[in-house]
């Protein structure tokens, strides 16, 4: 289901003027200069999406191929040879405004990693079994498409997710924040879902994921113990 809305004008940092091929700052992106919380995160954002793509040019890989260990770090692979890429986290983190992708409760990396709210990477879709049940299939299984932030509690817990199947109301949770990147933002995390999903379009987009999906939607799924 796609999502509504725009972004609201006092949320737009800068205009794109293509004609005049120049951008003109905003009231907003003044103010932030007295926010310091706002200025922090969207620092610290920008920061770690550069050290993705520098790291990636630095030693020839793609950032695109992305996918998390059971120590909950984000790594390139190319050929075996793996380059840390924790600092990802901090990417994707701040679209789920700090906080579990299934529980919501909030995240916090300075605590050790058997703390509840330690903030770990997890397959929305079990990898074993995408591999499993899509063997041919061109999708990356570890594609950002399928990666979301969640607590220790929830991922690894008593009574956490594992590889269980996600319920369909959790599927449906990742399907619309795909469609907010594809959609809504006109940023490398567009690209990057379109191409770990092996698609060239939103709509290509969707049908793939309702796809990858249907062969589950009849088990009961895992959910939170919120």
């Amino acid at each position: 289901m796609p999502l509504q809305g725009k972004i609201k004008e006092s949320a737009v940092l800068f205009e794109n003027n293509k004609s005049q091929k120049k951008l003109t700052l905003t009231e907003s992106m003044n103010s932030l200069q007295e926010d310091n919380d706002q200025k922090s995160i969207l620092i610290g954002e920008t920061e770690a999406r550069w050290r993705v793509v520098e790291e990636a040019w630095r030693k020839n890989l793609s950032p695109l191929l992305i996918l998390d260990e059971r120590e909950k770090s984000f790594y390139t692979t190319v050929n075996d040879h793996r380059i840390n890429l924790r600092s990802a986290v901090e990417t994707l983190l701040p679209y789920q405004f700090g906080t579990c992708f299934y529980c919501r409760c909030l995240l916090d990396e300075s605590l050790h990693h058997m703390e509840d709210q330690f903030p770990d990477v997890d397959h929305v879709m079990p990898l074993s079994l995408l591999v499993r049940q899509f063997p041919q299939s061109d999708f990356n299984p570890n594609g950002v498409w399928n990666l979301v932030i969640s607590c220790k509690r929830c991922n690894r817990g008593k009574n956490g997710k594992f590889n269980t199947i996600p319920n369909e109301a959790l599927y449906e949770q990742l399907f619309r924040r795909n469609v907010y990147f594809t959609k809504e933002h006109k940023h490398s995390m567009r690209f990057s879902v379109l191409k770990s999903l092996a698609v060239l379009s939103v709509p290509e987009m969707i049908k793939r994921m309702k796809d990858i999906y249907n062969p589950f939607k009849f088990i009961r799924g895992w959910t939170p113990n919120v």
